[in-house]
């Protein structure tokens, strides 16, 4: 009876370690991680590793929701200044701007710049948790839409929904 119960046991531990070790990813090299609003995917091996993190700094212009053009219109970049570099993921609750810090409600532009993309396949972005309502565009292109951000409350709807959404790779550069 008591082999037969250790038996169990090392079989239910087993199958814990197994299951546990299977869910490890080795974490992400620092070397694809943003700064300063630019994410460089020189390092990057997509058969390698066929997920990536957009973590880091991205550029946050508080109070100011830009137009998806305005990101390609000027390949150097925006005509404004970002007023922080917000880290992403994380909330803007933490950030100061022109010396105050940001309250909970308000609207902003986040962006990030990709660069060194491999130039043939399909990008494929996975939207998990931006509340409240958000709007993803790459180099322009719609890309996909939870809720409807605006500057004013008459125009704001809610939303934040776990999304998937795919676009072909058409340049070495991107822009979110």
């Amino acid at each position: 009876m008591l082999l037969k119960i250790s038996g169990v046991v090392l079989t239910v531990v087993l199958a814990i370690t197994v299951l546990l070790l299977s869910t490890i990813r080795e974490p992400q090299s620092a070397a694809l991680h943003a700064r300063q609003g630019v994410l460089d995917l020189s390092a990057w091996n997509p058969e390698q590793d066929e997920r990536i993190k957009l973590d880091g700094e991205w550029e946050f212009y508080w109070k100011h929701l830009l137009p998806a053009e305005s990101a390609i219109s000027n390949q150097a970049g925006p005509t404004i200044k970002p007023d922080a570099y917000a880290n992403v993921p994380g909330s803007w609750k933490r950030l100061e701007v022109h010396g105050e810090r940001l309250p909970a409600y308000g609207f902003a532009t986040y962006r990030l710049v990709l660069r060194n993309a491999p130039v043939e396949g399909t990008l494929a972005i996975k939207k998990m948790n931006i509340r409240f309502a958000s709007e993803i565009y790459i180099n322009g292109n719609k890309l996909l839409e939870d809720g409807h951000a605006a500057a004013k409350s008459a125009g704001y709807r809610p939303g934040n929904s776990p999304r998937l959404a795919f676009s072909p790779i058409m340049a070495a550069t991107l822009r979110l």
